[in-house]
């Protein structure tokens, strides 16, 4: 597999220009999480966009990402997500919990239904809320904005 320098992901380990034989298999396989944290609608929203597998080799980096956010509100959009196994479950669980201890929000967007099955199976998915779209999970969030903005203090 050829690999275009300045093109790794953080999945990754490189040593020289060698790298090493699992994280290459990690590679093919398609078992990567890309993670982009965007600015949300409000002031203190931020979306973390996935795109990938969310499993017990990309979990690690997934909690660091949502260790470092100090948002109010994340909203994840895994739009983009093709898996999730019991690990990159229990990070989600793990990271709603502690948004949760802080008084703020962790909100799930795009959830395909296989995935969403999962958070069934499990018993958790009356704990999460879910929105089909950001967009709708932004809609939404407006309109609690423009809510509590209105209501006398």
């Amino acid at each position: 597999m050829d690999q275009q320098q300045g093109s790794e992901q953080p999945h990754s380990v490189q040593f020289g220009h060698t790298m090493l034989a699992r994280d290459r298999l990690v590679r093919q396989m398609g078992r990567e999480l890309a993670m982009e944290v965007r600015d949300g609608r409000l002031p203190d929203e931020k979306i973390l966009v996935l795109s990938g597998v969310l499993t017990a080799e990309t979990s690690p980096d997934f909690q660091d990402t949502v260790r470092q956010n100090e948002a109010g509100t994340l909203l994840l959009d895994m739009t983009n997500v093709r898996y999730i196994d019991s690990t990159g479950l229990g990070t989600i669980i793990g990271a709603y919990v502690s948004f949760e201890r802080r008084l703020h929000r962790l909100l799930l967007a795009g959830l395909n239904d296989r995935i969403w099955d999962l958070f069934r199976m499990c018993r958790v998915a009356d704990v999460f809320t879910r929105y089909a779209t950001v967009a709708d999970a932004e809609k939404v969030l407006m309109q609690v904005a423009d809510t509590s903005l209105q209501s006398p203090a």
